[in-house]
């Protein structure tokens, strides 16, 4: 009986290591939800200090939106356009300063898919 218990330990171990892993690989640094619809981007959070942040997107609007960020550190990254419903995300790191998040499809910036966020 000891010889089944000293082996039945080991799988688990490595399935737990493995899975504790998981969760690093998923998101980067802060999380912070986003919501867009026409016309207009949300965010879960409004304060922002520096480092990494994964942007969790969710599009429920009716047209194809993104998320585009420009500022400090930061060239114009986008996230992959989604469709209605589709939901995705982008990481970036994010140095002090002022940060614009718009959407990029054509028009939509223009039509209030555009916030500024400051990162102290």
């Amino acid at each position: 009986s000891s010889t089944s218990a000293n082996s039945s330990p080991n799988p688990p171990a490595a399935g737990g290591a493995g899975a504790a892993a998981s969760p690093s690989v998923a998101a980067v640094g802060t999380n912070v939800g986003v919501v867009e619809k026409e016309f207009s981007i949300t965010l879960d959070k409004a304060s922002f200090t520096a480092g990494d942040y994964t942007f969790a997107i969710q599009n429920q609007g009716s047209f194809p939106h993104n998320l585009t960020i420009q500022g400090p550190g930061v060239d114009s990254k986008a996230s992959p356009t989604l469709g209605a419903g589709e939901s995705g995300s982008l990481t970036v790191a994010l140095h002090k300063g002022s940060y614009e998040l718009s959407c990029s499809v054509p028009g939509h910036k223009d039509r209030g898919m555009d916030i500024k966020i400051t990162v102290g």
